[in-house]
C-alpha cells in the first residue's frame, strides 16, 4: 500500500509538471482601449503632452466562481520639444478565486516623427499631417499561487472522501521565478482630408523574448502576444474647443491559440462624451452565432477627468444567464502641465512654435500635430 501511495504521488507530480509545461499563459483582452492605450501598444507612451494618470479594472464573467479580475495603472508624460514620450504601467491579474496572481511593472518609451504626406500620395493627401511613432517596453513580473487553497487527487480517498491532509504539491514554491519582459510596437496617424478626418493604425509584439515563467523549474515560455489596430475618424463638425468624430475600426489580438478581433463604432456626443458599440469574435467580420460578445461602452470627459464604462454581453454558448457578462471601468486624469521646460497646455502659440504634439487626447480625439489648440 505504501508503494502504491508513492506511485500515486509520482504520477501526480508528473501530471502537474506536464500541465504547467503545456498550459501557456495568455494575457487578458480589454474593451476600454481608449483609456488603456499603453496595454495595446508601447508606441503610445506619453501620447499627450500633458502628464496623465489612469486606471482600468476589468471583471470578467461575474457569475462564474473564480473568475478573472484584471487591473492596470498607467502614468504618461510627453515631451513635445524632444519628440519623446514616457510611460509607467502596472499590471495585476487574479484568476481562480484568488489562487493565481500575476503582477508586473513596465517602463515604456516612444520616439515620434512628425511630417507631411509626400506628393506621390495624391493631390488630396499631399502635405497632410502625419505622425509615426516607435515604442519600446521593458518590465519585470512574477506569479504567485496559494497551494493550500487548492485540492488534488492525492487528498481524496475512494472510501473516506476528503482526507484533509497536505498534497504532495503543497511543497512547491508559492512564487514563480522573476521574469524580464521586452515588447515593441509602432503606430501611425495621418490626416485624410483638409476637414480634419484621419486614420490611425499600429502593431505591437509583447513578450518578444518569450521569458520562462514557472513554479516547477520547467521551460515554460510565455508566448508572444501580437496586436494590430486600425481606425478611421471622420470629423463631423467642430465644437468650441474640440472636434466631433464618427470612428470605425478594429483591434486584433493574437497569442498562442487565442485569437480575438473586436470591431468598434464610436460617436462623439456634444463635446464631453463618446458612445461606442461593437462585437468581439475569433474571426474578423464574420457576424454569426460564434460571436463571443457584444460591447456597449461610454466615456465622459470633464475638467481633465475622463471616466469610461463598458459592458460585454456574452452571446456565445456560455450565455449571459451563466456569466452575467463582463464589466470594465476606466478613469483617467490629465494634469495641465508638461515635462519640457514646465510648459503646459494653454500657454499660447508662441511657446509652442517649434513644438511637437503626440496627437492624441485621452479619449482618442485628434488634435493639431504641432500646436496645442487654445
Amino acid at each position: 500500500m505504501e508503494r502504491l501511495h508513492l506511485y500515486a504521488k509520482t504520477i501526480l507530480v508528473l501530471a502537474l509538471a506536464v500541465w504547467v509545461n503545456r498550459a501557456n499563459a495568455q494575457d487578458p483582452v480589454f474593451s476600454q482601449f481608449n483609456l488603456n492605450k499603453n496595454y495595446l501598444n508601447p508606441a503610445y507612451a506619453g501620447y499627450t503632452e500633458d502628464i496623465s494618470v489612469g486606471i482600468n479594472t476589468r471583471r470578467q464573467w461575474t457569475n462564474v466562481p473564480g473568475g478573472y479580475t484584471t487591473n492596470t495603472f498607467n502614468v504618461n508624460a510627453g515631451c513635445a520639444e524632444g519628440k519623446v514620450g514616457f510611460a509607467l504601467m502596472g499590471y495585476d491579474h487574479t484568476e481562480g478565486e484568488g489562487h493565481l496572481n500575476t503582477q508586473s511593472a513596465t517602463f515604456q518609451m516612444s520616439v515620434n516623427f512628425p511630417g507631411k504626406l509626400p506628393r506621390w500620395m495624391g493631390r488630396n493627401l499631399y502635405r497632410n499631417k502625419i505622425i509615426s511613432s516607435g515604442g519600446l517596453s521593458v518590465g519585470v513580473g512574477q506569479k504567485t499561487i496559494d497551494w493550500s487553497k487548492l485540492t488534488f487527487s492525492d487528498q481524496f480517498s475512494p472510501y473516506e472522501g476528503y482526507l484533509n491532509q497536505p498534497s504532495v504539491a503543497s511543497g512547491y514554491a508559492e512564487t514563480s521565478n522573476m521574469i524580464f519582459d521586452v515588447s515593441a510596437g509602432f503606430r501611425t496617424q495621418a490626416q485624410i482630408n483638409r476637414k480634419g478626418s484621419y486614420v490611425s493604425l499600429g502593431a505591437a509584439a509583447f513578450h518578444l523574448n518569450q521569458p520562462v515563467e514557472t513554479f516547477f523549474g520547467s521551460d515554460n515560455k510565455l508566448p508572444t502576444r501580437y496586436t494590430f489596430h486600425f481606425f478611421t475618424y471622420f470629423q463631423l463638425k467642430k465644437f468650441v474647443n474640440k472636434p466631433s468624430y464618427l470612428s470605425i475600426g478594429m483591434i486584433s489580438d493574437n497569442q498562442a491559440n487565442l485569437r480575438s478581433n473586436t470591431l468598434m463604432v464610436a460617436k462623439d456626443i456634444q463635446n464631453y462624451a463618446k458612445l461606442n458599440v461593437g462585437f468581439r469574435r475569433q474571426n474578423f467580420l464574420l457576424i454569426d452565432k460564434n460571436v463571443d460578445a457584444i460591447i456597449i461602452q461610454g466615456l465622459v470627459s470633464f475638467n481633465g477627468f475622463t471616466i469610461g464604462y463598458s459592458y460585454d454581453v456574452t452571446v456565445s454558448n456560455l450565455g449571459p444567464h451563466r456569466t452575467y457578462g463582463t464589466h470594465e471601468v476606466g478613469l483617467a486624469y490629465a494634469f495641465p502641465v508638461g515635462i519640457c521646460r514646465g510648459k503646459g497646455r494653454g500657454k499660447g502659440k508662441k511657446s509652442h512654435d517649434n513644438c511637437f504634439m503626440l496627437m492624441d487626447d485621452i479619449n482618442s480625439n485628434f488634435k493639431d500635430l504641432y500646436l496645442w489648440n487654445p
